[in-house]
């Protein structure tokens, strides 16, 4: 068996969905991207964050710390931890190719550390992390 990824069939359209390459840049796209989410009545920001996921699509995608922007609107009420990466596909319409990201992590309450740095209104984490 080969470790070749093999495009999804999309048989409904005759379309095919492949796993978009990550783009080119000094992003390290193989660690998950952390963020500490602030969410009110369903409305929300990310406060701070690290890691590449997250950098590129607010930053460089142009996308803003609105959770809805983000994809993150599901947060728990309140302050909490998203932990996860983006994954790109692209795909061929009968416009041309597509590009289309999925959002896949986890929400989770700050530990004591994280809730130590919070309460300093500093990011939890180092810009290596």
């Amino acid at each position: 068996m080969s470790d070749e990824k093999k495009p999804m069939g999309l048989p409904d359209f005759g379309l095919e969905i492949t796993e978009a390459p990550a783009p080119e840049s000094s992003y390290n796209f193989e660690e998950p991207s952390k963020a500490v989410i602030a969410n009110v009545g369903g409305v929300g920001v990310v406060l701070w964050y690290t890691g590449g996921h997250l950098d590129y699509e607010i930053n460089e995608s142009g996308m803003g710390v609105q959770l809805d922007n983000l994809g993150l609107d599901d947060a728990p009420e309140g302050l909490s931890i998203w932990e996860g990466k983006y994954i790109g596909t692209k795909h061929e319409t009968m416009d041309g190719t597509e590009y289309e990201t999925e959002v896949s992590g986890e929400f989770r309450d700050p530990n004591d550390e994280e809730w130590a740095a919070i309460r300093r209104n500093c990011c939890p984490w180092d810009d290596d992390e």
